[in-house]
């Protein structure tokens, strides 16, 4: 049946609007909103326990709706569903109500074909009724896996939000540790360059020790050099001293000899002087002699 037709059976029975049909599926709409007392609270929506795709209460505002209803059972049933649209006029999923006239006190009494149809619907209806009623237990115990299910889902949802707290401190860690990490590669590479720098600095001061050892070496060989010049000179000052003291000797002997030969050119003064009193004498002579004769002067030689 379409949502514009009407069913033919009974005048009193409207076609199920399009948001009315969503009723079967566990939602209540503000047609019948006085039915069933809804709780202004649930947003003018009440969704069934096994949360349906417009499912906005939680189960704490599902117990409380129940609570504040309690003839309305906890789960959705059919019987009292059907028996409350009956008395609202409204066809469940576009079925007649005439097919469920044990229902309704305003279905008149029917005989023949009919009558069997109804009764045939009844005892399907019974079947119904049964089945339902399974289902409603089935259903009990999958809204009971559900609640645990949700409570089991908050429970997931609380341990992922600390999770995802604890995620948060460990990414703050990580980047902590990332930072440190970048500051002990930058003080690794601080530490490589100062050691290249001090490396530099060490081959600098090795280079001048090899400069200034080689010029200390430079340095010991002038001193051999000059000691060998000192040596060589005190050497030569040791011969000319040995000279001197040699030519000092041989000084002495000269003077020695000189002063004996000034003693013999004394004497020989003295010897000289007295040759030169003698030859005054003999000049006084000689002047006497050229007063003698020849004869004399031969006399005077022969004597002589």
């Amino acid at each position: 049946m379409s949502d514009d037709e009407a069913p033919t059976a009974l005048q009193t029975v409207r076609p199920i609007p399009r948001e009315i049909r969503k009723v079967g599926r566990g939602h209540l709409t503000d047609d019948i909103e006085t039915i069933f007392q809804q709780d202004k609270e649930l947003n003018g929506w009440w969704c069934r326990p096994c949360r349906c795709a417009q499912g906005q209460c939680s189960p704490s505002q599902r117990k409380q709706f129940h609570k504040a209803n309690p003839h309305f059972s906890r789960s959705f049933h059919s019987a009292l569903y059907i028996k409350l649209c009956t008395e609202k006029g409204i066809s469940m999923h576009g079925r007649a109500l005439s097919e469920l006239t044990e229902l309704s006190p305003s279905v008149p009494e029917v005989s023949g074909p009919l009558k069997e149809r109804i009764r045939c619907l009844q005892g399907e209806l019974s079947k119904f009724l049964a089945l339902s009623t399974t289902l409603e237990s089935e259903k009990q115990q999958f809204e009971q896996a559900a609640m645990v299910a949700e409570q089991a889902n908050e429970t997931l949802t609380e341990a992922n939000s600390q999770l995802k707290d604890s995620n948060g401190k460990l990414e703050d860690e990580i980047e902590s540790l990332l930072t440190d990490q970048e500051k002990a590669e930058q003080n690794m590479l601080q530490m490589d360059r100062d050691a290249l720098q001090l490396k530099a600095e060490v081959e600098s001061l090795l280079a001048s020790q090899e400069k200034a050892l080689q010029k200390a070496l430079q340095v010991d060989a002038e001193a051999l050099q000059r000691n060998a010049e000192v040596e060589s000179l005190i050497t030569s000052q040791e011969k000319a001293e040995q000279k001197m003291l040699q030519m000092d000797m041989e000084a002495l002997r000269r003077n020695t000899e000189i002063e004996s030969l000034a003693r013999d050119l004394e004497e020989s003064n003295y010897a000289c002087t007295a040759a030169l009193a003698e030859k005054d004498n003999l000049r006084s002579t000689m002047s006497m002699i050229t007063k003698l004769s020849i004869g004399d002067v031969e006399v005077i030689r022969q004597r002589e």
